[in-house]
């Protein structure tokens, strides 16, 4: 929040797009050190994180023309500044180990507070890991960065109700999981049935040993007296210090925003060119007016819509950042929903045109599956209680993901297909139901806008048959 003596967001943004290059360096003061902080959340990796934050701050200077409420300032970076973290997860196709948080040490403080900083942060690290990853992005947005309510949910890309739904989950699931780390790391000598569930343990707290610790402070006096002694777990993770943004960061991005009154196709999630004598451009108004002489704008995308929000983000080695599918909007106008045709699966459909990219910047990479599942893995033929299985998936691309597609083919060799439905920064459908017992064999296609595809791991659910008076006729030979 700001005091009343310092100019709020939504001034800085008016100076900002009126050319004024001190104001862009202004918000870039207030918000850079909880960016980083929060990229180090995810990415686990400082060098990881402050390029992160650079591509932030790089796309925000381009686009925060296009930001229709000047007041969602700050969830519009948090938005951009996952995606741009996640993108580089996705590049390096792993979360860094906790080993490389302690080769960038803490500057600043003394030795002894930068030990006891980090001692709590692995601790709570070593929590986190029992939970989701969109959980942990959850959690830290909320308890550490104080976003609520409709900035909160704008910065996950999610809706205001499942935000709150989830955040008060979380909150407890919290609670059990740090209260179970405290247990592990601290009452083993207290009690020998813990000391006994930990013996092989190797430190590392897996969801696996979650469970098993909760189950036993659960039902054991020793340990839950212990653990309502011990410091609340949400207010341990509030009290993680900040990991501040490198001091040279400053330089190194506003070196590259100069306020001119020009700008790029907004349509583009590419950055530009790396700088060769010409500065990147903080986005003027003027510039939103004409674009090739047709007066028409020629993005699809509503300003105030949780999508520019969560849009795309730059990446390593001049890509162009993901859409996130956690932060994936509703429909825009463009959209159509179609009735659910005789598979009983809803279509989405767009008639949007698929962006061009940047000349000599052709995207051809298609969207990537950060997520996907059938549940249950098991289900009756049709006529059972239970013969259809929900289907999920998350799926990143730079450019938006166009539509998502499951096949499948059933235990007779027949093949059939239907189109998931967007929803709630995720894409759902079902699968079943079928006729006959054995094994169907899927497979996720997704398509980004511009027409590039990419394939999920194939996966197989298994249809057995009812048992004796719980089904329809019984058509299974």
């Amino acid at each position: 929040m700001t005091s009343p003596a310092e100019p709020t967001d939504a001034h800085l943004v008016e100076l900002v797009l009126g050319g004024d290059h001190a104001a862009f360096a202004a918000i870039y003061d207030r918000y850079a050190d909880r960016l980083h902080d929060f990229c180090v959340s995810i990415l686990r990796n400082r060098e990881d994180a402050a390029d992160a934050v650079q591509d932030t701050f790089l796309l925000a200077a381009e686009r925060l023309s296009q930001l229709g409420d000047a007041r969602r300032l700050r969830p519009w970076l948090y938005a951009v500044a996952r995606n741009a973290a996640l993108r580089r997860a996705r590049d390096r196709s792993r979360y860094a180990p906790e080993a490389d948080m302690a080769d960038n040490p803490d500057t600043g403080p003394v030795p002894q507070q930068a030990a006891e900083q980090a001692a709590v942060r692995d601790l709570v690290w070593s929590a986190a890991a029992g939970l989701s990853d969109r959980d942990r992005t959850l959690l830290d947005l909320h308890l550490r960065h104080g976003l609520d309510g409709a900035e909160l949910a704008e910065a996950v890309g999610v809706g205001a109700g499942h935000a709150y739904v989830l955040l008060n989950r979380l909150r407890g699931q919290l609670e059990r999981s740090l209260g179970a780390l405290l247990i592990a790391r601290l009452g083993r000598r207290d009690c020998t049935g813990l000391a006994a569930l930990l013996r092989d343990w190797d430190g590392r707290f897996s969801p696996l040993v979650r469970k098993r610790v909760a189950r036993h402070v659960d039902g054991c006096e020793t340990c839950g007296e212990r653990k309502r002694r011990t410091l609340s777990p949400v207010a341990l993770l509030a009290a993680v210090p900040l990991v501040p943004a490198p001091t040279l960061l400053r330089d190194r991005v506003l070196g590259q925003v100069e306020p001119v009154a020009q700008v790029r196709d907004p349509r583009s999630d590419e950055p530009p060119p790396p700088r060769s004598g010409r500065r990147r451009v903080l986005a003027a108004g003027a510039a939103l007016v004409v674009l090739t002489g047709t007066g028409v704008w020629l993005g699809t995308r509503d300003a105030t819509t949780p999508e520019l929000a969560g849009e795309a983000t730059p990446g390593a080695a001049g890509t162009s950042g993901p859409a996130s599918p956690a932060a994936a909007p509703p429909p825009t106008p463009s959209d159509s929903v179609a009735p659910a045709g005789p598979s009983g699966t809803t279509t989405l459909t767009r008639s949007a045109t698929a962006p061009t990219s940047d000349a000599g910047r052709p995207d051809t990479t298609g969207p990537a599956f950060l997520h996907q599942s059938v549940h249950p893995p098991r289900v009756g033929v049709r006529g059972c209680p239970n013969d259809r299985a929900d289907v999920r998936a998350e799926v990143d691309d730079d450019s938006g993901v166009e539509k998502v597609r499951l096949d499948w083919t059933d235990p007779d060799g027949r093949s059939g297909g239907a189109e998931l439905l967007a929803t709630e920064g995720s894409w759902r459908g079902t699968l079943g139901p079928f006729p006959r017992r054995g094994r169907v064999r899927w497979q996720l296609t997704a398509t980004d806008q511009a027409g590039n595809t990419g394939t999920g791991t194939p996966g197989s659910l298994t249809v057995f048959a009812c048992a004796p008076g719980t089904s329809t006729p019984n058509r299974v030979n």
